[in-house]
């Protein structure tokens, strides 16, 4: 069987700290007949850096004995997104809110996505783990061996929101190492790219900032002679770029 299970992740550049950030993941099996594909048993993502886990968040989480006895009645603060698969097994979404749950022996709550939907409920469990760097990795050990059409995690930003932001997104390159582990024990890994929305057009550089861009990398690769004419090059390019829409405007 094949296994080429599609990821994709997205996020907003407007971020803050009493709201945190948000994160969007969509995972899909490609439209072909039923068992060309092999199902999914294990999935780990590592988040990016820039998106570390809000600690104050991990601190609502619901109990395992609250999550046990009804989920529905877990804090509002543990609730911290929402869920929804399709399925060709059944003609409606299973769907539900993500929570975080503590367990005892558990060093980090664990994201937990109650589905619900046809009269079948399924509950998706993810361990959480946060490395002394601040990276958040979440492994989902046991999915259930069903063909999929579509997942999708969403999880907001908001006053406890599972996410918060360092820095600035819309100008750091951020990325997810993927681990996707199929039922026939084929592996797929890859470098999932985090797109980011919202952020404001870059206004295109001026001849004198392209200029002094141009002459800090030779200043940065170069010394000495080869400095000096990678220094007297890139003033000429820039001198004649300038001259040719100049003539330009003047005709």
């Amino acid at each position: 069987m094949k296994f080429a299970p599609k990821f994709s992740v997205s996020t907003s550049g407007k971020t803050s700290k009493s709201q945190g950030a948000s994160l969007t993941a969509k995972l899909s099996e490609p439209s072909e007949p039923r068992g060309s594909q092999a199902n999914i048993t294990r999935v780990k993502v590592d988040l990016p850096k820039q998106l570390p886990s809000r600690l104050t968040t991990l601190q609502k989480a619901c109990t395992n004995a609250q999550f046990v006895l009804n989920p529905a009645n877990c804090p509002k603060e543990s609730k911290i997104g929402f869920a929804k698969v399709t399925t060709p097994l059944l003609p409606v979404p299973l769907e539900g809110p993500a929570i975080f749950v503590s367990h005892g022996g558990e060093a980090f709550p664990s994201l937990t996505m109650v589905l619900q939907g046809y009269g079948v409920t399924v509950d998706l469990v993810g361990t959480t783990f946060i490395s002394k760097a601040g990276i958040t990795s979440t492994t989902f050990k046991t999915v259930p061996d069903v063909p999929f059409n579509t997942f999708t995690l969403t999880l907001p930003q908001g006053k406890f929101s599972a996410l918060a932001a360092n820095g600035n997104l819309c100008t750091s390159k951020l990325v997810m190492p993927t681990e996707l582990l199929a039922q026939n024990g084929a592996a797929l890994h890859q470098s999932t790219a985090v797109s980011v929305s919202g952020c404001a057009k870059q206004k295109a550089l001026t001849r004198k900032q392209k200029l002094a861009r141009a002459l800090k990398a030779c200043h940065r690769k170069h010394n000495g002679a080869r400095r000096q004419a990678c220094e007297r090059a890139a003033r000429k390019a820039h001198r004649a770029k300038a001259s040719r829409k100049s003539h330009e405007a003047r005709r």
